[in-house]
């Protein structure tokens, strides 16, 4: 693996200017790519938040759009809508919480204990009535 990461840095040298100046942009719009390349990779155990995330699919199905909403003692604390891969991330406040997440036509309530400083991957699939077993 150290012999990859040494060939992916002499290659990021080797690029032409304007080459670099694009890979630069992309990296400061993407969050994540932001966060490694500052060494933060994410959520730090010292950060007073948690995060959440996951795929909402309907049968196997990246669903759009899907609501996942966030309550801590019946208070609604955090929406978030799923991209067009059915992806979703939130940071949010550590706790007991309740999960309610919205499809087209179809609600899902869970009870989850997230953790100081870790993600918590949540992902579920919305199934129609006829494949459901």
């Amino acid at each position: 693996m150290a012999i990859k990461k040494s060939i992916y840095i002499k290659v990021t040298k080797a690029l032409s200017k304007e080459d670099r100046q694009w890979l630069a942009l992309q990296i400061h719009g993407d969050e994540d790519l932001r966060n490694a390349i500052n060494g933060v990779g994410g959520l730090s155990v010292f950060s007073d938040k948690a995060r959440i995330q996951g795929l909402i699919t309907k049968n196997l199905e990246p669903l759009l759009n899907a609501k996942i909403q966030v309550f801590k003692d019946n208070i609604k604390l955090y929406e978030v809508t799923t991209n067009q891969h059915g992806y979703f991330k939130q940071n949010i406040i550590p706790g007991t919480c309740n999960i309610k997440i919205i499809g087209k036509e179809q609600e899902h309530e869970m009870s989850i204990k997230i953790i100081k400083g870790l993600t918590s991957t949540i992902n579920y699939d919305f199934r129609n009535e006829e494949t459901s077993t």
